[in-house]
Parts: C-alpha cells; structure tokens; sequence
C-alpha cells in the first residue's frame, strides 16, 4: 500500500526589508524604476515590501528636464534602485570611478 505523502503545516514566512530604510527617514532619496524612469524626494515612509511614501518629488527626465509632482506613494515591486541621497551625486561619482579605472 502508497503512503500519503505528510502535509506540511503551513509555515509563514515574515517578510522583513533587505535594507534599513529607517536611517533615510527625512532625507533626500533617489529611485530608479524597473522601466528608467528616475525620481528624486524626501522620505517620509516605508513598509516590509518596501513601498515608500515620498514628499516633494521630482520626475528627471533624459535632457534633465524635471517635473515636480509633490507627494507620491511608490510601489516597491516597481523599484530597480533605490538610492541614498541626489541621483546626479551619485552619476558623478560613478562617472569619476569610471575615468579612474580606465587611465
């Protein structure tokens, strides 16, 4: 005779960040989404799935072109990057780590 095979219990898998959003609280953040759209604001709040509420935000374009949009609720299933203080900082940052490595 087959033996059934034992159901498991179900166990719940407690969703936790993979990042301390917290120390970002007030501050200025930069986000890029999955499709390249990029964003810069403040940070008021986060959850465990890491959608964020941002205050004054601002939408870059590609010719730097910006849009200001205020208050935004973000998605964090849409998130590609989420980056700690000004996009531009960080652009010029990497752009010097670039023109380092290949002189």
């Amino acid at each position: 005779e087959k033996q059934r095979p034992q159901k498991q219990k179900n166990i719940k898998i407690k969703k936790t960040n993979i990042y301390d959003l917290s120390q970002y609280i007030d501050k200025k953040v930069s986000i890029i989404f999955a499709g390249g759209r990029k964003i810069k604001g403040i940070l008021k709040s986060y959850d465990t799935l890491e959608n964020m509420i941002l205050d004054d935000v601002e939408e870059i374009f590609p010719n730097d072109k910006i849009r200001e949009l205020g208050l935004a609720f973000i998605k964090g299933s849409s998130l590609e990057s989420f980056i700690p203080g000004e996009y531009e900082e960080i652009q010029e940052l990497y752009k010097e780590m670039i023109t380092k490595d290949f002189k």
